[in-house]
């Protein structure tokens, strides 16, 4: 046919041929070719993925959570109870979106009620006794956690107080034994606290003794320092919208600090050091090794600066005005192993000037040989007073600031009472004695707890001078039911508004005390020496004032009061203070043969009979050795940073002696 091409002409065929391809096609690929695939490895490697996705999706699931933990008791009760009909019909709706619901009705048919275990005791007791000074801001903006700590020392200037801390070891893997003891039906789902392995708070429970019946007091709970971080165990607590995630953040971030609260802010004196470390710790043995340390010290340096003064003349050299004190030297080698040279020809190591001849040991000097004994005895002394950790913790007082608030301490959740409103996160933590370094608030200090054991401690800024205590450490954990509503209604009651969970009663009630820590009274005095011809005894007189141990040496004779006024340099300059111990003056008399047996008779005002003191008691007494050693070493201390080559810090003012630290960051919040 004229007009029709060949594609038309056979278009059927053409569309035919093209269907039998596309069909072959499809044949041979979905058939015959090898299928598509993507190639995960061998069997093993595929097994080993898996498994590494079921650990990832357990650690998940287990791990801290990030969606608000809103708990309701299903929706009819939460929808009933959120909304209701007025007067003409209309639905009211809540005022705030977000807001938490309020306590779940008292009944919910079929609640289980599971098997709620309480957290073990604290074990292994240590205890540290010091004394403290105060830090705060001398203008009187101190701010309301300042004027709390004021009021709880004393409320007097110069805010001198005494201060007991206990820490204690945790088995926290015996309290996650008590959540999956059991029944598994009765046991708290670990879901509810798999997240919440953390401690709420830690308090210590005090008692004192009844110096008259020799009996102890009923037990009490101390209140932690103002502004630290935790809960105690209450079932009245009243949570406002938005303060139960608030506080359960704040535990989860700051639980560094509930664990180890820090030591109130303080200056002067001796740098806080965790209970079984430092100077506040030792026991009777290791201060008299101390005091035998000081006195060789100071026996060595002086026989070192006449030796040095002497070298001087004989070099024609310029003689020192006052014997400097010399930084801690590390043995670098040499003859006599110090490095650094002194002198033209130096004295050995690098940098000294010549050089040993080799396998030819070149004859130590006397001077080195005091020097190398010097470094020795303060390296032993920086070993008592600042053990290792202490060390690491006191390098951050270079950049801590005078003798304000601020540089250490809390940056958490601040001071709102017992079971007060929740408030602002502070500023970050510092370092330095008195807390551990820290970290801002919006990072993750810690996590759940996953070691089995835990190092606490906390803190008693109110013993009174001259009594008798005895404690116990009481770790409270994050209740695993707390706002958890879909349990039985007697156990929703008891635990929907507790953060706290503490032990027993009955197994606290069984519990060991710590050994009894003695305080001491406001005012010492020490027989130094005697004249049994003339019946007069020289008396020291000890009072603690401004961080300090101040000294009164006076004569006194029978019928004397033993007391006096001293002049002192203090906080506002000159000042007199007045040092009373109470205690009159008998006599002076030999209570045997011959001065040796001589002896002073006095009144005490609690005891009607004669109380005697000799000098050789007096000077080997115990106490007398402590305060020696606390005297030299705010002196040592001072002189070498808290540590071997540190120097003090600078700043106008009255600045704190290293380590020294105030408390940091933001008011407001919940804690104990």
């Amino acid at each position: 046919m004229k007009g029709i091409s060949p594609i038309e002409q056979h278009l059927e065929k053409i569309v035919l041929a093209i269907a039998i391809i596309v069909l072959l096609a499809a044949f041979y690929t979905q058939f015959i070719a090898q299928p598509h695939s993507i190639n995960e490895g061998s069997p093993a490697e595929v097994k080993e993925k898996v498994l590494d996705e079921i650990d990832n999706l357990r650690r998940r699931l287990d791990g801290p959570s990030n969606v608000p933990d809103y708990a309701v008791s299903g929706f009819r009760e939460h929808f009933a109870s959120a909304v209701d009909d007025d007067a003409i019909g209309r639905l009211r709706i809540p005022d705030r979106v977000g807001q938490l619901p309020p306590p779940p009705p008292t009944e919910i048919e079929d609640a289980p009620a599971y098997n709620l275990p309480t957290p073990p005791l604290a074990t292994d007791l240590q205890i540290a006794h010091g004394h403290a000074l105060l830090a705060t801001d001398a203008a009187g903006g101190q701010g309301n956690v300042t004027n709390d700590l004021i009021q709880r020392v004393g409320g007097r200037a110069p805010y001198d107080f005494q201060y007991v801390s206990v820490a204690a070891t945790f088995p926290f893997a015996e309290w996650i034994r008590r959540l999956e003891t059991g029944p598994v039906r009765d046991r708290v789902p670990p879901r509810w606290w798999g997240s919440r392995r953390l401690l709420a708070g830690v308090v210590l429970q005090r008692q004192e003794l009844n110096p008259a019946t020799g009996q102890w007091s009923s037990p009490v709970i101390i209140e932690p320092i103002p502004g630290q971080l935790g809960f105690i165990e209450n079932a009245e607590q009243t949570w406002q919208p938005g303060e139960v995630q608030q506080a359960l953040l704040a535990l989860s971030d700051q639980q560094t600090f509930v664990q180890q609260p820090p030591f109130a802010p303080t200056r002067a004196g001796v740098p806080w050091t965790p209970p079984g470390e430092g100077l506040a710790s030792l026991d009777p043995a290791t201060h008299r090794e101390l005091r035998d340390l000081f006195e060789d010290l100071a026996t060595t340096r002086d026989r070192l600066d006449r030796l040095m003064e002497r070298e001087q003349r004989t070099q024609n050299r310029p003689q020192r005005e006052t014997p400097t004190r010399r930084p801690a030297r590390q043995p670098t080698g040499g003859a006599a192993g110090m490095g650094g040279g002194m002198g033209a020809g130096g004295i050995g190591g690098p940098g000294a000037g010549a050089t040993p001849t080799p396998n030819r040991p070149q004859p130590a000097s006397q001077l080195e040989r005091l020097q190398q004994q010097e470094d020795e005895l303060i390296q032993e002394i920086i070993a008592i007073l600042l053990p290792e950790q202490a060390q690491d913790d006191n390098n951050n007082f270079r950049n801590q600031p005078g003798p304000g608030m601020g540089g250490m301490g809390m940056g958490g959740m601040g001071m709102g009472g017992m079971g007060g409103p929740a408030g602002g996160f502070g500023g970050p933590v510092g370092g330095g004695i008195g807390g551990r370094p820290g970290v801002n608030p919006g990072q993750q200090a810690s996590s759940a707890i996953t070691e089995p054991t835990i190092r606490v401690w906390s803190h008693d800024i109110t013993v009174e001078p001259g009594k008798t205590y005895r404690y116990r450490v009481i770790v409270n954990v994050l209740n695993p039911l707390f706002r958890r509503s879909s349990i039985e209604a007697q156990q929703r009651a008891e635990n929907y508004r507790k953060v706290a969970l503490g032990p027993s009663q009955n197994e606290l009630a069984n519990a060991p005390w710590s050994e009894p820590v003695n305080t001491d009274p406001q005012t010492f005095f020490w027989l130094a020496d005697g004249s049994l011809q003339q019946q007069e005894a020289e008396i020291e007189i000890w009072t603690r004032f401004a961080g300090r141990w101040e000294r009164l040496e006076e004569r006194f004779q029978p019928g004397d009061t033993i007391s006096g006024r001293a002049t002192i340099q203090g906080p506002l300059g000159v000042q007199s203070l007045r040092m009373d111990t109470g205690s009159t003056m008998i006599d002076y008399a030999s209570l045997g043969t011959g001065a040796a047996s001589a002896a002073l008779l006095f009144t005490t005002p609690d005891k009607p009979d004669l109380v005697t003191r000799s000098v050789d008691d007096d000077r080997s007494n115990i106490n007398y050795v402590r305060l020696l050693n606390e005297v030299d070493a705010i002196d040592f201390l001072q002189e070498f940073g808290g540590g071997a080559g540190r120097s003090r810090p600078s700043g106008p003012g009255m600045p704190p002696p290293p380590g020294m630290g105030g408390m940091g960051g933001g008011m407001g919040g919940p804690v104990f």
